[in-house]
């Protein structure tokens, strides 16, 4: 499907598809249930499945490659109500892509889970951001075949969490069911406690303006305070990420460089917010590490 509108949200009607693919366009499904796959097709469709029934993926060795967009999963949050909606392997191949929930289940009883096989990050330069009131009990995106994340690491530079798609304030673990959980690593008020050699570990939640005392090597970078200055002076920031998870400018000043630990990778500025007044504004020098 590369452009139009397929809508079967007006008829009874529950399509069986044997794979969905193609660059764009919408399905509108309605109430009605999508059967998709069969033990030997893979789906890469990168437009917008509208349904309140959802898609059923079946067959064996299901995996869906995605490349941009997202999945949004809405739900009521009527006491005494469980959602689920069940998926085969996710790949991220390329681009920013997106996974909400859109209701807090606030009620009684109720819950809401959107759950995977498992999860694969197939392209180095894709980002994923896991949005809503994700708590790993009532409200839950789940990968189910994933490995817990280990103590002090995260899922990756790449991947965040918020309340909305637009608004991503910190960086991601996985729990011992797979749940995406916020990493809330407690905050600190200078860089005394950052490495100097490297290690997925370093990941370090800054709370306000600091200069840094000396070159440090360190995965990923939160910062959640206000609108603040991190000096550099002559030393290097080396890292993979920097989230600015306020709701305020993070400013990176100095003679010494940002860049990546030695042997090199790619390095995410997320901004967190798509308001005018947050994000990260670099004025020291961004270098390649090899």
């Amino acid at each position: 499907m590369n452009g139009g509108i397929l809508d079967a949200s007006a008829i009874p009607f529950s399509p069986v598809v044997a794979s969905l693919s193609g660059g764009q366009g919408s399905v509108r499904l309605g109430a009605n249930v999508m059967l998709l796959g069969n033990s030997s097709s893979a789906d890469s469709f990168n437009g917008t499945v509208y349904s309140t029934g959802g898609i059923t993926k079946t067959g064996t060795g299901m995996v869906t490659t995605v490349n941009c967009g997202g999945i949004t999963f809405t739900n009521t949050v009527a006491a005494n109500t469980n959602y689920l909606e069940t998926f085969g392997d996710l790949t991220l191949g390329s681009g920013a892509f997106n996974v909400v929930l859109t209701s807090n289940q606030t009620g009684v009883n109720n819950s809401q889970r959107l759950s995977f096989a498992s999860f694969t990050r197939s392209g180095p330069a894709s980002t994923a951001a896991f949005s809503g009131t994700l708590n790993g009990t009532t409200s839950r995106i789940q990968f189910v075949g994933s490995t817990p994340s280990a103590t002090g690491e995260i899922i990756g530079p790449w991947a965040t969490t918020g309340a909305t798609a637009t608004t991503q304030t910190d960086y991601t673990r996985f729990d011992a069911s797979g749940n995406i959980i916020a990493a809330a690593f407690s905050s600190v008020a200078d860089d005394s406690t950052w490495t100097t050699t490297y290690s997925a570990a370093g990941n370090f939640n800054l709370s306000g303006a600091t200069n840094l005392s000396n070159t440090r090597i360190i995965n990923t970078l939160r910062y959640s305070g206000a609108a603040a200055t991190l000096g550099l002076g002559a030393n290097d920031l080396q890292t993979y990420g920097i989230l600015s998870a306020g709701a305020s400018l993070l400013t990176i000043a100095g003679t010494g460089s940002v860049s990546t630990p030695a042997g090199g990778g790619n390095l995410f500025f997320i901004g967190g917010s798509s308001t005018a007044t947050n994000g990260i504004t670099v004025s020291a020098p961004i270098t390649r590490t090899r």
